[in-house]
């Protein structure tokens, strides 16, 4: 009772994280080498540009 955590969230480490995400990004495009050994900040430009075209499908759909 008072400050005890009922389910507390298990910790991950980074590259638990980056594994997880992987298949997102070959989804999306992104080669191994790209993810894997590439700039960091590669994969926010994948991430933007995935965004941007299901925003832009979104609002064709909504037209049509």
């Amino acid at each position: 009772m008072g400050g005890e955590l009922l389910n507390p969230t298990p910790i991950k480490t980074h590259t638990q994280v980056f594994e997880e995400c992987f298949p997102f990004y070959l989804a999306i495009g992104m080669s191994y080498a790209e993810y894997w050994e590439g700039d960091c900040s590669l994969a926010q430009y994948y991430r933007k540009a995935y965004l941007i075209k299901q925003d832009e499908i979104n609002r064709n759909a909504w037209l049509q």
